[in-house]
């Protein structure tokens, strides 16, 4: 079975190191059945949706904080509607603050939310923060809206350097969770390269 841009760029943040969300792919509803060998999850369950043919992946269906049985029945539905589609689940968190980067030409762009930036990336609203940093040497050379916090600047400097440590691509975008509990998480990534 083929992977999708979505499922891809997770499997590429992890193979490159990078934080990502412990994930399950799941297909079918003999996905459902089988022990997901996850631990418990405090804050609940994310769904992300995929589509088979891994195209126009953007505003698609996506629930987050959703108990480990509501996901189940919910899943069960969507899998016999929605036959295009596959689903990434993984635990919810309790989000500090989240955040999309683009790479182009030598810059880091930098937009976010305090907690999720998921409405930002459905277009409706605007970031609370957005900065963009010198990709060479990690320096902030403007900064948009309102400043970033010194903690959301830690977070930011270290999802950066890690991005720029271990992807060799030029132009990407990529979204970060930092949670209350001081976790990082990649959980989107896209080679925009080809755009």
């Amino acid at each position: 079975m083929a992977n999708t841009k979505r499922y891809d760029g997770l499997q590429y943040l992890k193979k490159r190191g990078l934080p990502v969300p412990l994930f399950r792919r799941i297909s079918n509803i003999k996905d459902l059945n089988e022990d997901f060998g996850l631990e418990a999850a405090p804050f609940g369950w994310t769904i992300r949706t995929c589509k088979k043919n891994g195209l126009n992946e953007f505003n698609l269906f996506y629930k987050n904080k959703i108990s480990f049985k509501g996901l189940k029945e919910l899943l069960s539905l969507r899998l016999n509607e929605n036959i295009d589609e596959f689903y990434i689940i993984y635990h919810s968190w309790d989000f500090d603050y989240s955040f999309n980067v683009i790479k182009d030409k030598g810059f880091f762009i930098v937009e976010g939310n305090l907690g999720s930036q998921k409405e930002i990336s459905k277009g409706s609203e605007i970031p609370e923060f957005s900065i963009m940093v010198n990709s060479d040497n990690l320096t902030i050379v403007q900064s948009y809206l309102i400043d970033p916090s010194l903690n959301e600047r830690i977070g930011i400097m270290r999802a950066l350097r890690l991005l720029k440590k271990n992807i060799d691509k030029e132009r990407y975008y990529s979204e970060v969770a930092i949670t209350k509990q001081k976790e990082m998480f990649f959980y989107e990534f896209t080679d925009i390269s080809t755009l």
